[in-house]
Formats: structure tokens, sequence, C-alpha cells
């Protein structure tokens, strides 16, 4: 798209999210300072390119799912990190709530394998810098962590999975799901969420599956999206995911995020 286009995609798009409602080449006139004539021959072409659509012969167009992926990408690449200002859970419920989002914010303080422990041959104690973990002996898994020695956690968990130790990934994440400090909307996760059952996701390893900042129909079902942020929560360094219908407002969302008080 050239600057024009994109930017009247941009404004509909922008009053499409305060309106909830189709939008006409009338309404956005006067905030563009341009002809509705105009507009509507760009309405055609990002018709004919796939980011709007007309629900009916006269009616206003809406943005569509390639336009609203377009948008967001655009928008958090913006955002190198998001100050959360609210200073409880209650606060944060109160804001994920009214707007239906799945939220859960994890603590980001980076986990380290410090040492691994042989106890007369039985079992190993993987011990990080974060808590521990009990594995039953075998040579390789010594082998394997004493060389994994001083890696950071989603390193080893990176290796893990290639080796398919499973069993062990398992426990890696029991040990790491008091990282989380708040969670809400699982309901509302288990219904956009893609899989079958979320239950193996709902927790740590769900940032497993953030290679970017956004998430759309690699996880989700059609019009809907995850987003994880870098964020200050109660002091903390912290990971934000927030996921929901791609046609929500998340500017309005953040920014209440940063202003709550």
């Amino acid at each position: 798209m050239n600057k024009k286009t994109d930017f009247i995609l941009d404004s509909m798009i922008r009053a499409y999210l305060n309106e909830q409602n189709p939008i006409g080449s009338m309404l956005l006139q006067d905030s563009l300072n341009m002809p509705a004539s105009t507009i509507r021959v760009y309405f055609k072409q990002l018709d004919n390119d796939g980011y709007i659509s007309k629900l009916h012969a006269s009616g206003g167009r809406i943005p569509t799912q390639k336009a609203m992926k377009y948008y967001w990408k655009d928008f958090f690449n913006k955002i190198k990190k998001l100050k959360i200002s609210v200073k409880s859970d209650f606060e944060l419920l109160n804001i994920v709530n009214s707007n239906e989002l799945f939220c859960m914010v994890i603590d980001k303080e980076e986990v380290f394998l410090e040492n691994v422990l042989n106890i007369s041959n039985r079992f190993l104690i993987l011990d990080f810098n974060q808590g521990e973990i009990v594995l039953n002996f075998n040579d390789e898994l010594k082998i394997l962590f004493n060389e994994l020695k001083g890696y950071e956690i989603n390193d080893i968990k990176t290796i893990l999975y290639r080796l398919n130790l499973v069993e062990v990934l398992q426990k890696i994440d029991g040990m790491l799901s008091d990282k989380i400090s708040f969670l809400s909307g699982e309901k509302i996760f288990a219904n956009i969420i893609k899989l079958s059952s979320f239950s193996s996701i709902l927790g740590i390893r769900l940032l497993d599956y953030f290679n970017d900042n956004l998430i759309f129909d690699e996880l989700f079902m059609p019009d809907f999206m995850g987003v994880r942020l870098s964020c200050d929560y109660k002091r903390k360094k912290s990971d934000l995911i927030l996921a929901g219908s791609i046609f929500k407002d998340y500017e309005n969302i953040i920014n209440q995020l940063r202003e709550a008080i």
C-alpha cells in the first residue's frame, strides 16, 4: 500500500474501533479533510485488496482480519516496553474483565541451572537459582545437565525439546509455575484457542509459543489474537500476555493499563 492508502485504512480502522459499527466515507470526510467521493475511491481499492468489506449495498465498510493483523503488527511493533501502573491484581482484573480478555503476567527474572547433584546414583537434583527439580538417575542425563550448568532456562528447554525429553520439560514447567503472578480469563482462552485441549499450555508453557510479540492463526481461532509484552508489574520485570478478539481496541486497553490509579 502507498502512504495515502495506508493512512485511509488506519483512519477507517481507528473509527471502527471507536464506533464498533460499519464506517462510511461521510463519517471520515471531516476528520480527514477529504471529499467523501475521494475516500470512496480509496475504499474501493482497499476492498479489492481484501483489507475492508462491505456488509450491505448501501452500508459502510468494516476492516477484515487481514486489515486488523496489519494494523496490530504496526501498533505493537512500536511498543518497546509497557509500564503498567496498576497497583493490585484487583485493578488489573477489572480491566481485563471489562474488555473480555484472557490475561497472564509472568515474572521475567532469569533462571539458571547452578548445580547438578547426584544422590547415590538414584536421583539427580537440578539446582536452579529459583528452585529445583528431582529426576530419576541415569548416566546420560547426568552428562547432559552437567554440560548445561550455567545455561538459562529457555536455552535448556530448547535443547530438551529437540531431545524430546517430555517428562523433564513438564517438571521444569511445574517448577516455573510459581512465576505466574496473575491469571484471569481461562474460559475465554478455552473458547478462542485452536487446540481441543488447552490445559497443557495454559501456564508457563504458553510463552514458548510466542516467537514474536503477536500470534494469530498459528494458535488462535480466526478473528482472535494474542500479544506478549515486556512490562513492569508490581515493581518486577514481567511478561504480559493478552488474548482476545482481533477487533478489540488494544490501544485503548494499553492506555487503561498505563493510566490506572
